[in-house]
């Protein structure tokens, strides 16, 4: 027959609550008569001396500020790979804005070449309305584009 060995372990915590098998599979935490701590939680137990288990959590801390930094970091880049994005488009659009005023003044040219007999002041005119719409909505572009960026409101 076999001999019937005593539990010299020392149960410190159980968590208290209504469990399906009854108590005896709750979270426990206890000590071993060699002084190991063990935890049992789902039905594992992992046993390991007092300074394994400050061990243990001081590299889980470690590795949570790591990550904390990393997802800090990951942040950053992006907003700022969104910043870069939206400085790249306003420059583009600036560029645009550029080529568009140039190509509407050449149009109003060839109209106002047309009927020249008006006189030299409407040409202006008629040039200077147009570059104030044209920079008008793209200066409304633009501010949209960095509100976007700052993290505003989007149109």
């Amino acid at each position: 027959m076999s001999e019937q060995k005593q539990n010299t372990d020392r149960e410190l915590w159980r968590e208290p609550g209504d469990w399906p098998n009854g108590d005896y599979y709750a979270p426990s935490i206890h000590v071993t008569a060699w002084g190991n701590i063990g935890i049992d939680c789902d039905g594992m137990v992992y046993v390991a001396p007092v300074r394994e288990w400050h061990k243990a959590m001081m590299l889980k801390a470690g590795h949570e500020r790591i990550i904390a930094e990393q997802k800090a970091e990951i942040e950053r880049l992006k907003q700022e790979h969104a910043s870069a994005i939206v400085k790249a488009r306003i420059e583009e659009l600036q560029v645009s804005k550029a080529v568009i005023v140039h190509e509407a003044v050449r149009e109003i040219f060839k109209v106002l070449d047309v009927s020249f007999s008006r006189g030299r002041y409407f040409a202006n005119l008629r040039q200077q309305t147009m570059e104030i719409i044209i920079e008008q909505h793209f200066e409304r572009h633009i501010a949209d584009l960095t509100r976007e960026a700052e993290g505003g409101t989007q149109r």
